[in-house]
């Protein structure tokens, strides 16, 4: 859209431009800063006529605290009409809430601290009407309790939330963890204040002993060994914890019945990640080939799982035939195969831990020269910026955003001019 913007500005409104519309399946709105009140004005002109053509937007990206009046009326309007949406920042328009229902609904605040009430304020309206909900939070987030009270009652088709460096796919997993946690606390309270007083007991028994026995000394337990052990105890319950993971279908729901769901709903995804079982990767792949079949289009694959076993490549492979938007959260290959269709939109996400240049581009570099949007999600200190700009600078991408060192780069200009600026 931004190279719309620049060669025909406001006179892109245009009958051509509204006949694309019928061309294109995919197409998204971001609110960010350093977008043009030029832009902005031209978003709202173009979901106008989306609307009118009776098509419907497929994804509203919102990566800014602070809405200008132009931006805020955007967001409003793309509310009616939206099918994917993603917030990066809290945000709330007094005296307003969405009212129209949406297939997806994102928040990631992964990256800084968010209180409950903004949380609340910002986002719940929005959480009631979404159909499939992800959350990315703090580690630090300390409301997850209010947050399972203000879902659980939902009717919420799909869940994941990544807090406390665990992720949950179900309200179960939530529910068990809050359990946990609590219990945790309330163990550790009572321990610390049986320490304490040991420790009380101790002191005072001690200052009367001459020759102190190292021996007994090392015996003593420390309040920081008790917290370490505490720690581990809590990670051993979910290591060991099978992740229970539930379809709305099994392999008998391969039926005519299924088929014409197909045709229903307009947003279908596909998940890889740890603990699916065979039967539900094998029901997935029986999906897409039906969905091939129907000649509809997959809406997202999404990869959170770095080893993947025969039936996962395969419905991976599969996939990739038939797929709009592929999310990758771990460098995923596959020897003697690379993905040879295009696809709209690409989303590359390892910022919790560092990857190797070789990794990387073995992994995603054939990805990457098939998308038209690129989303890329690095660790902070990936050391290999200037050859992600050797190799993506002559792709013919359309969109491309980067988060890296704690910087956005909103193209490749900028992108170069922070690599010149690094190594000058």
């Amino acid at each position: 859209m931004k190279n719309l913007y620049k060669r025909y500005g406001e006179e892109v409104y245009s009958e051509n431009l509204k006949s694309i519309i019928y061309v294109r399946q995919v197409w998204g709105i971001m609110i960010y800063d350093g977008k043009t009140s030029e832009e902005t004005f031209c978003d709202i002109n173009f979901v106008k006529d989306l609307i009118k053509s009776k098509r419907k937007l497929s994804w509203l990206s919102v990566d800014k605290s602070y809405l200008n009046n132009e931006e805020k009326s955007l967001l409003m309007l793309c509310s009616t009409n939206v099918s994917f949406v993603y917030f990066y920042h809290p945000i709330k328009i007094e005296g307003w809430n969405s009212s129209d229902k949406i297939e997806a609904l994102s928040i990631n605040t992964v990256h800084y601290l968010i209180r409950k009430n903004d949380f609340k304020n910002s986002f719940l309206s929005w959480i009631c009407l979404c159909k499939d909900l992800y959350l990315y939070l703090h580690r630090d987030t300390d409301f997850l309790k209010n947050i399972y009270k203000w879902i659980h009652r939902l009717n919420i088709r799909w869940l994941r939330i990544w807090c406390h460096n665990k992720k949950f796919h179900n309200l179960e997993e939530l529910k068990n963890f809050i359990t946990h946690e609590t219990e945790s606390s309330t163990e550790f309270k009572s321990q610390l204040l049986i320490i304490k007083e040991h420790f009380r007991v101790v002191s005072s028994i001690l200052p009367f002993r001459k020759e102190s026995s190292p021996k007994f000394e090392s015996q003593i337990p420390t309040i920081k060994d008790f917290i370490h052990t505490t720690k581990i105890k809590r990670d051993n319950y979910f290591y060991e914890k099978e992740i229970q993971y539930k379809r709305g279908f099994d392999v008998e729901d391969y039926s005519e019945n299924l088929k014409s769901t197909i045709y229903e709903r307009q947003v279908w995804g596909i998940m890889i990640y740890d603990g699916k079982t065979s039967e539900e990767t094998f029901c997935d792949i029986n999906f897409i080939e039906d969905l091939i079949k129907s000649k509809r289009k997959l809406s997202w694959l999404s990869i959170d799982k770095s080893n993947l076993n025969n039936e996962e490549k395969s419905l991976l492979m599969l996939c990739s035939t038939n797929v709009s938007s592929v999310y990758f959260y771990h460098p995923v290959k596959i020897e003697g195969w690379n993905p040879s269709d295009k696809i709209e939109a690409l989303s590359i996400d390892t910022v919790h831990y560092l990857i190797g240049k070789n990794d990387f581009k073995n992994s995603f570099l054939s990805w990457i020269c098939l998308c038209k949007d690129l989303y890329l999600y690095l660790h902070r200190d990936t050391d290999f910026l200037k050859e992600i700009y050797e190799w993506i600078h002559r792709l013919n991408i359309r969109w491309l955003w980067l988060w890296c060192c704690n910087k956005h780069f909103c193209n490749l200009k900028e992108l170069k001019n922070y690599i010149t600026h690094e190594n000058g």
